[in-house]
């Protein structure tokens, strides 16, 4: 079976490579999975394109290039791919591979969002609420937030929660800011979990409540939030005193 699909590689058939090089890379064969990535690439098949964007992007596979990152995404991009446009506005957005200039990743994001591409609506969501390649709009930034945070984009339900609890570019709305929070968190947000601490600390959204609390400041510092893992030092410090005056 896997000669066969080798043989119809091989005669220009781009699904064929592109499988192959799914086939190679799951057996650890990297430099084979590369050549047949490159091949249906080459031959004009958009999800190949892409991938050899990402590759180029993450260098696991073969050496790191943004540069070529950028124009496999663009070839995708062109090809119809709205992870693509989403992918090029980010390099466009931090400078990778292309001089940074954020009002042509805005301009990309936007393509992507056309698609309903839901990190196209989270970008958005980050550009209008640091102001960068828009005029900055609390308001905005909420709506795309809101976007990609109904797509369970997780960073948007934790912008989103922030927002909400703080009544930035909205009303503002404690229980349901503690929903997104909780949506985020479940899923491995740390930001979310540590904004579920100060919550149940205030009695925000929710009842007042040191246990549940503590429970999700202890999840937060164990997925490596900085300031849970200091504030919870010196919560335990406090304790051991108070047990040996």
């Amino acid at each position: 079976m896997e000669i066969k699909g080798r043989n119809i590689a091989g005669h220009d058939d781009a699904d064929a490579q592109y499988l192959l090089y799914f086939d190679c890379r799951d057996r650890g064969e990297n430099v084979e999975c590369i050549k047949w990535l490159r091949k249906a690439a080459r031959n004009g098949l958009p999800d190949a394109e892409y991938e050899m964007g990402f590759v180029y992007e993450d260098g696991n596979l073969v050496r790191r290039s943004f540069r070529k990152a950028v124009e496999w995404y663009r070839k995708a991009a062109e090809h119809g791919i709205p992870e693509a446009w989403v992918n090029l506005g980010h390099c466009y957005h931090y400078g990778k591979g292309v001089v940074r200039d954020c009002r042509e990743a805005v301009k990309l994001y936007r393509k992507g969002a056309r698609m309903d591409d839901a990190l196209a609506f989270y970008n958005l969501g980050v550009c209008y609420d640091r102001g960068e390649g828009v005029r900055q709009s609390d308001e905005k930034a909420v709506y795309w937030y809101k976007r990609a945070a109904e797509l369970g984009v997780v960073k948007a339900q934790c912008n989103l929660g922030v927002c909400l609890i703080n009544g930035i570019g909205c009303e503002g709305n404690a229980k349901e800011a503690v929903a997104w929070f909780r949506k985020a968190a479940r899923r491995g947000d740390e930001k979310a979990m540590f904004n579920l601490w100060e919550c149940y600390r205030d009695g925000e959204g929710v009842r007042k409540s040191k246990s549940l609390g503590l429970s999700w400041l202890r999840r937060a510092a164990e997925q490596g939030h900085a300031t849970a893992e200091r504030i919870l030092g010196k919560l335990s410090a406090t304790a051991t005193k108070g047990k040996h005056p």
